[in-house]
């Protein structure tokens, strides 16, 4: 069996976190590793322990699920649970998996595990096959990462430059920084991600590849520029 996947509850209604405990305990696989009321508790819980899914309702006493998340240095895949319909978009511009609006029933809750499980088989062949897969319109495309030069973000998508095309993809650039090999990708703006064996050369703030001038961050320039070339 493959290692489980660990889950963290965020709930203040202690009834809530009854019924999604009674819901992951009847699928495989699946470990809650915190359940938790407060978000104290559970950046405690998220500090001692790997975490790859977090469940977290929005509405809280104190700090509400949003900046519970803002508090963490890697977020994991998040699944929000609420009462509110309202905050649909918010979730989904931080890339969540899924938004629940309660009461919600186990078929509901099934679907947002399938969505889950998609996912992390996404990045899982992303890994394995040295590319970059994506689902967009009931389809799945693999580029590999050798004919990636930019990923520049625009709006709710990013933008996957690669062969001379363009590839529109439903993901935050902060999401495919996690998940692209540092190896072979570096964020040099909050708008870009580059290819670092393509860059031609930096000249003052501006980087260019592949016939593209691409604005680097200025805060991080000479770190940007250490990590490409090897260079003070």
């Amino acid at each position: 069996m493959s290692n489980p996947i660990r889950c963290l509850l965020l709930d203040d209604e202690y009834y809530a976190l009854e019924l999604l405990e009674n819901y992951i305990s009847k699928i495989d696989n699946f470990l809650i590793v915190g359940k938790c009321r407060s978000v104290s508790d559970a950046l405690s819980v998220f500090d001692t322990n790997s975490i790859d899914l977090i469940f977290t309702d929005i509405q809280m006493p104190s700090l509400n699920g949003f900046s519970f998340l803002e508090k963490l240095t890697n977020i994991p895949s998040v699944i929000f649970t609420t009462a509110y319909k309202a905050h649909a978009s918010e979730a989904f511009d931080i890339n969540a998996i899924d938004y629940l609006v309660k009461p919600f029933t186990f078929e509901r809750f099934e679907q947002a595990i399938q969505k889950f499980n998609l996912s992390m088989r996404l990045k899982l062949d992303s890994t394995e096959t040295n590319g970059l897969m994506f689902k967009t319109d009931k389809k799945i495309y693999k580029i590999p990462f050798s004919e990636i030069t930019i990923i520049e973000k625009s709006f709710d998508y990013a933008i996957i430059y690669a062969n001379g095309k363009k590839h529109l993809m439903l993901k935050t650039l902060s999401r495919l920084e996690e998940e692209l090999p540092a190896d072979k990708f570096i964020r040099i703006h909050k708008s870009y991600i580059v290819s670092r064996q393509k860059v031609d050369k930096v000249d003052g703030d501006i980087l260019y590849i592949d016939s593209q001038q691409i604005p680097i961050s200025r805060a991080r320039k000479k770190e940007i520029i250490k990590i490409i070339f090897g260079k003070p």
